[in-house]
């Protein structure tokens, strides 16, 4: 409603008709300060070491606001890394998908980070 009150307030033009297409509200923004955060950094530096890791905004819809009746954050994170010509030609694309080696080790990282919740 926010966005389209803003949208409203530039037109200025009755003429002019708006409308939703599709609007979900944000989910809420993730704690990177608990122990979910803690984790899921762990789990990506142990195959990813010489990267630091920071929050950031997601761009694009994400089912993270399903979740939040039933935990405190969602943190968004896919550790399936492909490389810049792999998303180029296949992620997201026709035909999705990604080089197995990356598949390989987004599911190392998905293990590792249960591995560290489940301390």
């Amino acid at each position: 409603e926010s966005v389209m009150a803003h949208c409203r307030s530039i037109v200025q033009d009755e003429s002019v008709s708006l409308r939703f297409l599709q609007a979900n509200n944000p989910s809420a923004v993730a704690r990177c300060d608990g122990p979910g955060y803690q984790w899921l950094t762990e789990s990506l530096s142990v195959f990813y070491p010489e990267v630091v890791f920071v929050p950031s905004l997601t761009v694009g819809a994400t089912d993270a606001h399903q979740y939040e009746r039933i935990c405190d954050t969602c943190l968004r994170c896919s550790p399936f890394m492909a490389e810049s010509a792999d998303v180029l030609t296949g992620v997201h694309g026709t035909n999705e998908r990604i080089p197995i080696r990356s598949y390989a080790q987004g599911i190392r990282v998905l293990i590792r980070l249960m591995e560290l919740a489940n301390l």
